[in-house]
């Protein structure tokens, strides 16, 4: 079992890494920003979110980074 979690400062370099990280050790990265904001910066509803969570954690091998970007972009 691999389990990744990546936390931090917004613009701090997450992704990046994250990203790096899931090439070598080939893990399936979920970046919780893209599954918490929609297009616009709309926070989805909380229930898919936390359906859409769960699923995605309840696997072995996995590495999660970011929440909460206040990049202001479009997701």
């Amino acid at each position: 079992m691999t389990r990744v979690m990546l936390i931090g400062n917004a613009r701090g370099g997450k992704s990046a890494i994250s990203w790096s990280l899931s090439s070598v050790y080939a893990l399936p990265y979920y970046a919780f920003d893209k599954i918490l904001w929609q297009c616009g910066w709309k926070q989805i509803i909380s229930e898919e979110y936390e359906r859409t969570h769960e699923f995605l954690i309840t696997g072995d091998r996995w590495l999660v980074g970011g929440y909460g970007s206040s990049t202001g972009q479009e997701g």
